[in-house]
Order: C-alpha cells, then sequence, then structure tokens
C-alpha cells in the first residue's frame, strides 16, 4: 500500500506495508522545516486502499487529516474523478482520539477499531500518529515507566488487530529523540538516529520507513514545491508553478523489512503525494492549485 503507490521500483512488487504487520513511517527533521511528509504517505495508503473498494480507518491524533487532502491526492492518482471522489473518501474512516485513555479505548480488544477493521472489507489500519500523544500525556521525566507501559499495550493491541483482521496497520512517529528519550542508549547503528519513543517501540514494529528532507534544489516547472514550512506535517504541498522553482527532494530509507533490503530513494511531493523524485509526471490533478 506504501512503497507501490509511490511507484518507485523495484518496490512495486513488494506493495509496501502487509497485512498482518505493524509498519512505522518515521521521519527526521531538519531544522527550520516542517516534517518530510509522513501524514503525505499514510493519505496516500489510504487513498490507495480506499481506491480499491477496500476500508480503510484512519486514527488521527494530531488533527492532521484532511479531506481535501485525501480527495486531490485520489484525483491526481486517477483514483476517482473529481465529481467522484466521495466514493473514495467514504471508504476511509476517521477516528479522532482526544488523549491516551481515548486511544486506549478505541483500540481495546472488541472496540471500535477492532470492530471496523474486522469488516470482510477492512484492509488497512492508519495511526497518525502515536508520539504525539505520548508527548502530550507523559511530558515529564517521571512519566518515563508509565509512558513505556502504555506504549507496550498500544503496541499489543494494534498486533493483535493486525492479526486477528489481517490488515495492514501502519502508524507514524518521530526517530528524533525527545525530552523523555534516554538517547546515547536509544541510537542504533543502522538507523543513526534516537527513536523518539525509545527502544520499546523501535523494535516492535515489522518494517520501518524513514523519511528525510534532503536539501533544496531547482526544479524545472513541472512539479509542485514541498509542502508550506508552515505546514504541521506536510498535509499540503504549495500552489505549483510553470516556471522554475525552489523544490525540495527528499530521502525515504527502508531500514528494517521482512521482505526488502535495506535501501533508500529520492522522493518530492507534489499533488499525487510522495513520488519518485525522477518521475517525469507533473503530478497535475486538474485543479491547477495543490493547496487545501
Amino acid at each position: 500500500l506504501l512503497l507501490a503507490s509511490v511507484r518507485i521500483n523495484p518496490f512495486n512488487d513488494v506493495g509496501g506495508a502487509a497485512a498482518r504487520n505493524l509498519t512505522t513511517i518515521q521521519h527526521r527533521p531538519s531544522p527550520g522545516r516542517a516534517g518530510a511528509g509522513k501524514t503525505q504517505l499514510c493519505l496516500q495508503a489510504a487513498a490507495a486502499c480506499a481506491a480499491r473498494g477496500d476500508l480503510a480507518l484512519y486514527v488521527d491524533t494530531e488533527g492532521a487529516f484532511r479531506p481535501q487532502r485525501l480527495r486531490q491526492i485520489a484525483r491526481a492518482r486517477r483514483y476517482a474523478r473529481e465529481d467522484a471522489d466521495d466514493e473514495v473518501y467514504a471508504r476511509v474512516v476517521v477516528a479522532r482520539p482526544r488523549n491516551a485513555d481515548e486511544l486506549v479505548e478505541y483500540l481495546r480488544e472488541g472496540g471500535q477499531v477492532e470492530a471496523l477493521a474486522g469488516q470482510s472489507s477492512a484492509a488497512l489500519v492508519v495511526l497518525d500518529s502515536v508520539a504525539a500523544v505520548a508527548r502530550a500525556e507523559f511530558s515529564e521525566a517521571a512519566a518515563i515507566r508509565d509512558r513505556q507501559a502504555w506504549l507496550a499495550g498500544v503496541a499489543a493491541a494494534l498486533k493483535r488487530i493486525a492479526s486477528r483482521a489481517n490488515v495492514a496497520v501502519v502508524v507514524a512517529n518521530h526517530v528524533v529523540a525527545d525530552g523523555l528519550q534516554q538517547s546515547s542508549a536509544a541510537t542504533t547503528a543502522s538507523d543513526k538516529v534516537a527513536p523518539a519513543l525509545g527502544l520499546l517501540w523501535h523494535h516492535c514494529v515489522t518494517a520501518r520507513c524513514v523519511l528525510e528532507r534532503a536539501e533544496y534544489c531547482y526544479g524545472d516547472g513541472r512539479g509542485a514545491a514541498p509542502a508550506r514550512d508552515d505546514a504541521d506535517d506536510d498535509s499540503a504541498p504549495v500552489a505549483r508553478s510553470t516556471t522554475r522553482v525552489l523544490r525540495q527532494s527528499g530521502v525515504l530509507a527502508i531500514t528494517k523489512s521482512p521482505a526488502v533490503a535495506r535501501t533508500a530513494l529520492r522522493y518530492r511531493i507534489d499533488a499525487r503525494g510522495l513520488v519518485d523524485d525522477y518521475d517525469d509526471d507533473d503530478g497535475d490533478d486538474g485543479s491547477g492549485d495543490h493547496r487545501e
């Protein structure tokens, strides 16, 4: 669902997030810049899932879910016509827990997420993001033990849902240590960053995709510039330009996967979401504007 939607070989044959697995999308923030596009990729996966007739459940803890952006991706990728994108949107169910307790209630055995994921048409559960809840609820250094216990419960619940419902579970996260992180112990030689939620979460996932903004480069006027710097998490790219523009590339690295060797690729963000930076398609969705 993830890598295939980016349309980059050799990942098309793999399909990205696999059923019964827990896949995390992490980003490594660059100083002075917004996120690298993890919410974009989550929305992209949901649109791809819904476009093939399956149900996607999107658990939004950050308020980053934008119906307009989901519809834009669906149109730009030709999943739906502009007058028929409600058919795609109707197959994406959005839940918005307000705090850690509500998220646990959503994820509990027999709860809302498990019930929806258990439907025959369900194929994907997205949690965007687990880090936002952990930061908000467990901000004091004394809360490390409580946070780890809460994370263990969330991870166990997500794995249970993935296994029982035979769905892919995708979770957005960060890779830079926050104030509660024991960064020296958490830093790994493979990722060369400290996982924001500690080693417990770092090791519980089946597959890991790390996004990082790479550098600004001059575009050719065919693609869109990246998301606005003031966006919370690259929730929408800025308007297209018909002239050469300063366009940002990014690097998507697969650092853990049961199906793909460690590798990295360059991407950019346009109306379609994350795409191969060398893709010649202009990503035009016919709207003339890639903002929300």
